[in-house]
């Protein structure tokens, strides 16, 4: 999830608990509700239990489709948040590289 999604997202939570909704009359145990969590933070990146959910169905989903037996349903939410995570990290690896050659004068040879 990208910093203004997640951003986006803690506005919109805010705004919906300000006092110009405090008027309406609603039962206190129905105003608790988790609506997502994090699930790990790689640099500027998150990664919510909603996109991990979301993963896990897709690869499932071609899993089952493949016709390919299922991991316990542990190990392979495991697996896939360890590919989450890589993920992250290789986007990172990216743009330092590309800072990197971008920050490189002309002509002057790679190492």
């Amino acid at each position: 999830m990208s910093k203004i999604n997640f951003t986006l997202f803690l506005s919109a939570i805010l705004l919906a608990s300000s006092p110009a909704f405090a008027d309406e009359k609603i039962d206190p145990q129905l105003q608790v509700a988790t609506i997502d969590a994090v699930i790990a933070v790689v640099n500027d990146d998150v990664i919510t239990q909603h996109e991990l959910d979301e993963r896990l169905r897709t690869v499932i989903g071609q899993l089952k489709k493949q016709g390919t037996p299922l991991p316990e349903h542990a190990v392979l939410e495991k697996q896939i948040l360890e590919r989450m995570i890589r993920l992250c990290f290789s986007r990172i690896v990216y743009t330092i590289c590309f800072v990197l050659e971008m920050e490189l004068p002309c002509g002057h040879p790679r190492t």
